[in-house]
């Protein structure tokens, strides 16, 4: 009689690990998948930002004719994304490039040693490019004189906070 009973315990206690085991594993897959989320998020804004640079460089090089109206887009796109990736719960700790196995993922560790100055660089962007989104429309000589602020944030930041690609 005595092992039935210490049976029905052993269960309990059994079955109340496994409770604690399982909720366990679902908050670590809840972390994990908070963090790919930012990951993913942060990814699309540098896209963004790397697309219409591309396109306005473009314009400025005589490799795509210059449009008003594109540039003024691309400009404000950039400026956008510029302000979005400033938000921290995009760049959780341990979202870099050695803790995480996300394919393409280039966020060095040192991102987090300083993270008011690796995010002030972001802000450098968006200051850059609101005057590039102001004057990007007036001309590929405006392009041309404002577009080189903003690229000088973004190599500044990839210089210190951007690992080698995979």
């Amino acid at each position: 009689m005595k092992t039935v009973r210490n049976s029905g315990k052993v269960i309990q206690v059994v079955t109340a690990c496994s409770l604690c085991l399982l909720s366990l594993a679902t908050v670590v897959k809840a972390a994990d998948t908070d963090i790919n989320a930012a990951i993913e998020d942060r990814r699309a804004n540098l896209k963004g930002v790397s697309k219409n640079i591309k396109l306005l460089s473009g314009m400025a090089k005589g490799e795509i004719d210059y449009d008003a109206d594109k540039a003024t887009a691309a400009a404000a796109v950039i400026n956008e994304n510029a302000a979005n990736l400033q938000a921290t719960d995009l760049w959780p700790e341990g979202s870099d490039l050695s803790a995480t196995q996300h394919d393409g993922n280039r966020a060095k560790p040192d991102i987090w040693n300083d993270v008011s100055a690796f995010l002030a660089g972001f802000a450098e962007l968006e200051t850059a490019s609101a005057t590039l989104s102001a004057e990007a429309g007036n001309g590929l000589d405006a392009l041309k004189a404002n577009l080189g602020a903003s690229g000088k944030t973004c190599k500044g930041c990839h210089q210190d906070f951007r690992g080698p690609k995979p």
